[in-house]
C-alpha cells in the first residue's frame, strides 16, 4: 500500500505547533501579544483541525486499500489511540488527587470524568450535561476522542459513498450539509445546537457532527489524488470554488488550517516540492512518528515544569517565562514523547496486529469499484 511519508514529517510539525501554543499560553500570552505575522502560533487550534484533515486522508486510503473487516479495522485503531490517552488521563488525575501542580481540582467528579474519557466517546457529551465533559482531564484528548468518533463511523461513509446508486448521494449530501454547517458555524467557537430537546453547547468541536468538515476534506482530498489524472479541469474548477467557500467562512483559525494542508497537498500531488523534501527528511519523519505521544503527553509534562522547575529560574510571566520554558520543556517533553512511544504506543500498534491475525486478518479482497482506486 502506497505510504505518504511526507506526512509524518508534517505530523511533527503540527504536534509542536500545539506544543508551543501552549507553551505561550501558559506564559500568559495571547494572540495580541504576537509580533505581527506570527499570531497563528498562538492557536494550536489550527494544527488540530489539518491533523483532522490528515486523519480523513489517511483513514480513507486505508480503508479503500485495506479494507478489513470492520471488527479487525476497529480494534486496530482503538489499541491505536487508548493506551497512551488512558495512561495520560490517570496520570492528569493522579496529579490532582496528589496536589500540585493541580491542587484542589480532584473534587470537580473527577472519577465521572476519568471513566467517561476513558470510552474516548467523552467529546459527544455536550457542557450541559457534563461541564467540561470534552477536556476535563485529556486537555488536549477533545481532538481524541473526536478522531476515535471518525473511526467508528467512517468505514460506514465511504462503504456507502462507494455504493451506486441513492444511498451514495443521500450520504454524500448529508456530509456536505454537515461540513457546510460546520464551516459556516465557526467551528472553533462554541457551537450552539438548538434541539426540541434543549440548547447543547461545546466548549471545543469535539462531536463529529461539528468537526467533520475537517475529515470530509482529508476524504475528497484523497479521492482527488487518485483520480488526479482524469480531472485536472475538475480540480481547477474545485480549488477556485473552495477559495470561494473559504471566503465565505468568517473564521482566521479555519482559513489558515484549509490553507496549509492546501500547500502541503499541492506537495502530494506532484511527489515533490520544497515543503515536500523537507517533510520526507529523516528526523523530522521520527519526531512525526512519536507525535501522537508528542500531542497527548505535552500538557503534564508543561504542568510540572511550571510548577517544579520554572520557580528556580524566574518568577517572571510574559516573554521570560515563555523563553524559560521553551528552554526546559522541549527536551523532556521529546523524552518523554519517545518512552510514551516505545513504551504504550507501539506496543499498543503490535498488539492490534497480533489481535488482528488472530481474527482472521486483512483477508483478500474484490478491486475497487471504478474511479476510485489508484
Amino acid at each position: 500500500m502506497q505510504r505518504f511519508d511526507a506526512l509524518e514529517g508534517m505530523r511533527a510539525v503540527l504536534a509542536w505547533w500545539v506544543v508551543v501554543g501552549h507553551m505561550l499560553g501558559s506564559a500568559g500570552l495571547n494572540r495580541r501579544s504576537m509580533p505581527d505575522g506570527l499570531e497563528f502560533l498562538r492557536h494550536g487550534e489550527i494544527a488540530v483541525y489539518v491533523f483532522m484533515i490528515i486523519s480523513g486522508f489517511v483513514i480513507t486510503h486505508l480503508l479503500m486499500n485495506k479494507r478489513e473487516p470492520y471488527h479487525i479495522y476497529i480494534t486496530r485503531r482503538f489499541l491505536r489511540l487508548w493506551p497512551v490517552f488512558v495512561v495520560v488521563i490517570t496520570v492528569i488525575a493522579a496529579m490532582e488527587l496528589l496536589g500540585s501542580p493541580l491542587r484542589g481540582q480532584a473534587g470537580d467528579m473527577l472519577w465521572v470524568h476519568w471513566l467517561l474519557e476513558a470510552t474516548m466517546l467523552h467529546g459527544v457529551v455536550p457542557d450541559e450535561v457534563l461541564r467540561n465533559a470534552s477536556q476535563r482531564l485529556g486537555g488536549p484528548g477533545w481532538s481524541i476522542s473526536l478522531e476515535w468518533q471518525f473511526y467508528i463511523i467512517a468505514p460506514a461513509l465511504l462503504g456507502a459513498i462507494v455504493t451506486k446508486g441513492w444511498l451514495r448521494w443521500t450520504v454524500v449530501a448529508v456530509i456536505a450539509a454537515t461540513a457546510m454547517i460546520g464551516a459556516l458555524g465557526h467551528v472553533d467557537e462554541v457551537m450552539n445546537l438548538n434541539f426540541d430537546l434543549g440548547r447543547f453547547t461545546y466548549s471545543k468541536p469535539s462531536a463529529i457532527w461539528v468537526g467533520l468538515p475537517f475529515f470530509a476534506a482529508g476524504m475528497a482530498s484523497w479521492w482527488v489524488m487518485q483520480n488526479r489524472e482524469k480531472l485536472v479541469a475538475p480540480i481547477a474548477i474545485g480549488l477556485i470554488a473552495a477559495f470561494c467557500v473559504m471566503g465565505l467562512i468568517d473564521d482566521y483559525k479555519v482559513k489558515v488550517a484549509f490553507g496549509v494542508w492546501a500547500l502541503m497537498f499541492t506537495g502530494l500531488l506532484a511527489g515533490a516540492g520544497p515543503l515536500h523534501t523537507i517533510f520526507k527528511f529523516g528526523p523530522l519523519r521520527w519526531t512525526g512518528e512519536i507525535s501522537y505521544s508528542t500531542y497527548i503527553t505535552h500538557m503534564p509534562v508543561l504542568l510540572a515544569v511550571q510548577a517544579y522547575l520554572l520557580p528556580l529560574v524566574t518568577r517572571e510571566t510574559g516573554w521570560t517565562q515563555f523563553w524559560w520554558t521553551a528552554l526546559i520543556a522541549p527536551p523532556i517533553i521529546l523524552a518523554v514523547s519517545a518512552a510514551s512511544y516505545y513504551g504504550l504506543e507501539k506496543p499498543g500498534i503490535a498488539l492490534g496486529r497480533h489481535l488482528a491475525k488472530k481474527m482472521g486478518g486483512t483477508k483478500k479482497q474484490p478491486p475497487l469499484p471504478a474511479g476510485y482506486g489508484p
